[in-house]
């Protein structure tokens, strides 16, 4: 639970409208209520300021290919501890990807952050698709320059922090919370996961083999090249006609995820496992290594007083058990988006 995360300001996020325009993070939010509207909301007031801190984090997600394919549906997943009622959301949830921007909630289980496209019958889901490429995890567009990229369906854009340089595979979710009504019975955290969901599959989850079973071989990665699938609907989005205001002393997360695609080489085996090569991981770590140099300062979940609440009371029990061999660290400074090395000691 004590991950790396990052801190910077809202205006240093940039989005891609559906027309190929770019916008900051700053100005989506300070125009979320309209842009909301199409989704049912009557209101959001998102509480800027002029200078809005946020929390980032960065992920890389690898979506399994079989042999034969070259790419496959998914969309990535919410799911919210503290979400019990569709009217009582946790989070309003802003998908940013190199086909546009779209509004999303909370409900209570698994959501699924589709794109959207409306008509006369309402607003429709649509899956995403990731299609394998000629770039390596890591590469981004200017990694390749002089070489032509195979990409059939997506487009390469700036997305994220200036710097993270032009790419098909960028997905930006930010999460404003909500003030919800007191719940019927209290919960117990304010965690929540994001992932990805494969079209017709379950959640896959790599677990330690028998000493028995040889290890999987290392599949073939690349970074994938990521579009909306709007010729087809995979099902009509329910709006969501309630209000949502964010409190002023609530952080704004930020989660940038990059997508890769992972298959075997052919053979006549399908469904074979595969695993990703040390050589992909460690492309994938520089490459996120590179993104956290990007924000202003970065620290562990446990050093930034803004993000503690975020953990369980067990969770800041277990990690503060970690740390009593440490140095005493210096007074918690006031500020609670800036890093300090006691800032858990003080919450537990």
């Amino acid at each position: 639970m004590d991950e790396m995360v990052g801190i910077t300001t809202a205006d240093k996020i940039m989005l891609v409208e559906e027309d190929g325009s770019q916008v900051t993070a700053h100005q989506m939010l300070l125009g979320l209520e309209e842009r909301a509207k199409y989704m049912g909301y009557t209101s959001v007031d998102t509480n800027v300021t002029n200078v809005e801190p946020v929390v980032v984090r960065f992920q890389n997600v690898w979506v399994p290919l079989e042999a034969h394919e070259t790419q496959r549906k998914l969309v990535p997943a919410h799911y919210s501890y503290q979400t019990r009622d569709r009217a009582n959301p946790r989070n309003l949830i802003v998908l940013g990807t190199p086909s546009g921007i779209y509004v999303h909630s909370d409900a209570e289980g698994i959501n699924r952050l589709y794109s959207h496209t409306k008509d006369e019958e309402g607003v429709n889901n649509h899956w995403f698709v990731a299609e394998e490429s000629d770039m390596c995890v890591g590469q981004t567009l200017a990694d390749v320059e002089g070489r032509s990229v195979s990409c059939k369906k997506g487009r390469f854009v700036q997305m994220g922090l200036e710097g993270m340089g032009t790419r098909a595979n960028c997905f930006v979710i930010i999460s404003i919370p909500n003030k919800q009504a007191p719940p019927p019975q209290p919960t117990q955290s304010y965690c929540y996961a994001t992932y990805a969901v494969v079209a017709d599959t379950m959640p896959v989850y790599r677990s330690l083999s028998g000493f028995h079973q040889p290890p999987p071989p290392d599949g073939i990665s690349t970074a994938a090249i990521v579009s909306a699938d709007t010729s087809n609907v995979a099902s009509k989005a329910q709006k969501n006609p309630i209000g949502i205001v964010r409190a002023e002393n609530e952080p704004i997360v930020v989660t940038i995820m990059v997508y890769n695609t992972v298959k075997a080489a052919a053979s006549g085996r399908q469904h074979s496992a595969v695993a990703i090569s040390s050589d992909d991981v460690t492309k994938a770590i520089d490459d996120m290594t590179k993104m956290y140099a990007l924000c202003d300062t970065t620290c562990k979940l446990s050093e930034l007083p803004v993000m503690l609440k975020k953990l369980t009371p067990h969770d800041k029990v277990v990690i503060a058990a970690k740390r009593l061999s440490e140095p005493v660290p210096p007074p918690v400074n006031a500020d609670p988006f800036k890093p300090n090395a006691n800032a858990l000691c003080s919450a537990v």
